[in-house]
């Protein structure tokens, strides 16, 4: 069952024979995609479709969407020359959404599915397409529907492989507010749940969800975590497997045949699984098995298999704490602990970025910062300082952040780095803040921002939840100037700070005639203590000692590599290269 030929075969009997000797030599288990072979993300994408009570034709689509090109385009399985032959396979409907899948930019695709009016079959949908492919300009409402739904099935099904754990409900959910606002009456039951969650929901879910694994099986702790995650995610099956494990361990055998029963309802209603480092054939075989009257022994092996990977991650030796009274039960961890605990799970990512049990405010009260009185009281000075600036002291924002318009920045202070010569052009601003106590210094920024007329920054999410931004008001124009976070819109003051949440994600616009001109500063978040602060200012520190001692290294390592006339050069070095 190795070939091409056999998996279609296995799937869809009445497969053209003279297409499958042209595709015999193709193996798809050879095929590795985020540490899974092919074979096994086309047929849960299929699944998925399935639970998702998508037609035949999408679903078919579904099984075969990577045919032409993989979403890398590294891999080709069929020729564009034999379509005519892969449309007597599986329709041609099913043929034409996987073209369309491999053949469409999604982003450009995705941005017109925003900006048209409905998915009507009346509608069209511009598309653009990728080098190597033709095709049409032009796709209807229903295609486009079709289309994106295939995008979310086969984004589900991968996410972000087996690996890691990783949020992906965030990105995953703006495709379904998308499809729920353009087509309504086609959004899957199963996502209705999704649509409604915001962006912390998942991490703190997942911060929960970690908790529960790593409390050591002590009961308490995974019980009251394991609730919180099924109440932030109503749809997740997964902690009900881990109740069910709980349960077998105290011989509670009505609860965990209920827990059991709940996970495999769940499972075949949403389709794939949210914790990716197990294969849904695993989490559904241990609910199948769990809610029955009896069970095996090792039928929740594969959860040990997670415990103990997290017990490494602890550098700790899993040893359960039910039914083991020389088992020692350890305290509940701190904030500061949990966090690094998770950065080495994820180690890139918002559940990196993400400190658990902070408030999620979108915007706060100024009163409450010394900084912000400071500021307003010491206006007049500081806006004559400012206005004594050059516009030609002003560059372009560097961030990948999309935008149209213009976007200029003044730094004054620069991730750990003050640039004392644009301070020194602001004598009363620079006094101010450094005495500001809640200044964030080593991971922090402060500039000057400067929103040209026309200008509109595309929503995009900052890096962490530990800082605020302050936004303190220079010069704003009347008429429509403003910022939105979290679905939640401000207008800006001059002389007055507006303090906002930029974990959540913002935007900006000025759509007036005049120039905008803010200070935008970093700020700690105030529910981190003073201990957590110091810290986190000191992991700060070492991290940037570390890049800048490790990139001079390998700077040096590699010039001398190059004197000699060693070939096989490691390239540029970069931190993307660095093993953690």
């Amino acid at each position: 069952m190795g070939t091409l030929q056999s998996f279609l075969t296995a799937c869809m009997p009445d497969v053209d024979t003279a297409l499958l000797r042209h595709l015999a030599g193709q193996r798809l288990d050879d095929q590795h995609l985020k540490g899974r072979t092919l074979r096994s993300h086309l047929l849960g994408t299929k699944r998925v479709l399935a639970a998702w009570g998508q037609s035949s034709a999408v679903q078919r689509a579904g099984l075969c969407h990577s045919l032409y090109s993989t979403e890398d385009g590294e891999l080709c399985l069929v020729s564009l020359t034999e379509r005519h032959r892969v449309r007597r396979l599986i329709g041609i409907q099913a043929e034409e959404l996987v073209f369309l899948f491999c053949a469409t930019q999604f982003s450009s695709f995705f941005r017109n599915v925003q900006n048209a009016p409905s998915l009507l079959p009346s509608v069209t949908i511009p598309i653009e397409i990728r080098k190597g492919f033709v095709a049409r300009e032009v796709i209807s409402g229903t295609l486009a529907r079709d289309l994106l739904l295939l995008h979310m099935a086969h984004f589900a099904e991968l996410a972000f492989g087996s690996d890691a754990l990783m949020p992906w409900f965030s990105r995953f959910q703006s495709w379904v507010r998308i499809l729920t606002e353009k087509a309504p009456d086609s959004i899957p039951a199963a996502l209705v749940e999704v649509r409604g969650l915001d962006q912390y929901a998942e991490l703190k879910a997942l911060t929960s969800y970690l908790r529960a694994i790593r409390s050591n099986d002590n009961l308490d702790v995974a019980t009251k975590a394991l609730q919180e995650v099924t109440l932030l995610l109503p749809h997740v099956a997964e902690p009900h497997i881990w109740m069910s494990r709980l349960c077998s361990l105290t011989g509670d055998d009505s609860m965990r045949r209920y827990q059991a029963s709940l996970a495999f309802e769940k499972l075949l209603a949403f389709g794939t699984t949210w914790d990716k480092r197990l294969l849904f054939d695993d989490w559904l075989t241990m609910a199948r098995i769990a809610k029955k009257k009896s069970i095996v022994d090792r039928t929740f092996d594969p959860l040990v298999q997670i415990i103990n990977a997290e017990s490494r991650n602890n550098g700790k030796r899993f040893s359960s704490a039910i039914g083991n009274p020389e088992s020692t039960i350890e305290a509940e961890r701190s904030n500061f602990e949990e966090y690094l605990l998770n950065v080495g799970v994820s180690k890139s990512g918002r559940l990196s970025a993400f400190y658990p049990g902070l408030r999620e405010d979108r915007f706060w009260e100024a009163d409450q910062f010394q900084l912000a009185s400071s500021l307003r009281e010491n206006f007049g000075d500081i806006r004559k300082e400012i206005d004594a600036l050059s516009s030609a002291q002003f560059y372009d924002e560097a961030e990948g952040i999309s935008r149209t318009g213009k976007w200029g920045i003044y730094i004054l202070l620069e991730m750990g780095r003050w640039h004392h010569e644009n301070l020194a052009k602001l004598p009363t601003l620079s006094r101010i803040l450094k005495q500001a106590p809640e200044l964030l210094v080593s991971a922090g920024q402060v500039y000057l921002s400067r929103l040209a007329p026309g200008t509109v920054v595309s929503a995009h999410t900052g890096p962490t939840n530990t800082r605020l931004r302050l936004h303190f008001g220079i010069q704003v124009p009347e008429g429509d100037c403003a910022v939105r976070v979290g679905g939640l819109e401000r207008n800006w003051l001059e002389g007055e700070s507006l303090i906002l949440n930029d974990f959540w994600e913002h935007e900006v616009w000025n759509r007036t005639d005049e120039e905008r001109l803010i200070l935008l500063v970093d700020i700690w978040h105030p529910d981190i203590s003073p201990r957590d602060k110091r810290l986190l200012e000191s992991v700060h520190w070492m991290v940037q000692q570390r890049g800048r001692g490790l990139h001079e290294y390998w700077k040096k390592n590699e010039a001398i590599r190059r004197e000699v006339g060693i070939a096989a050069s490691l390239g540029n070095p970069s931190l993307d290269d660095l093993v953690i």
